[in-house]
């Protein structure tokens, strides 16, 4: 019986370490996630701020971002960034033609850039039917 106590009292003890472990690794990266949230909010709000045609906004964007056009000339910027060293943190800012800006933190992990790509692609596929004479348009 004493022996039975003294393992389930180390397994105990393993779990309580864990537990301990995992709530000190998320206490860590707290700080770290609102501090780099913060800054890169507010680095993506300047540069997206700072251009002055669609074709700024279509680099402003970044590598992950995505900027779309509407046949009614209105426009969509969402630059975005993530980052998963040790914990996930992301940050989308967007901006539109009627000069509304929104701000997330939701993990979007590379939706908008697969956005942009695929676009880009039915565009191009487009463009060589239109070449080949094989559409209305």
């Amino acid at each position: 019986m004493k022996r039975r106590s003294k393992i389930i009292l180390g397994v105990v003890f393993v779990i309580a370490l864990l537990v301990l472990f995992q709530w000190l690794s998320d206490l860590n990266s707290f700080p770290l996630n609102v501090i780099w949230s913060k800054k890169t909010c507010r680095e993506s709000l300047k540069i997206l701020a700072a251009a002055r045609t669609t074709n700024e906004l279509a680099q402003a964007v970044g590598s992950l971002g995505c900027f779309l056009t509407f046949p009614d000339k209105s426009w969509v910027a969402i630059r975005y960034k993530d980052m998963h060293r040790g914990m996930i943190a992301s940050s989308a800012v967007v901006r539109d033609s009627g000069g509304v800006w929104f701000q997330s933190s939701r993990h979007f992990c590379g939706t908008f850039s697969g956005v942009r790509h695929s676009l880009h692609n039915q565009l191009s596929m487009e463009e060589d039917l239109r070449k080949l004479g094989e559409t209305n348009n």
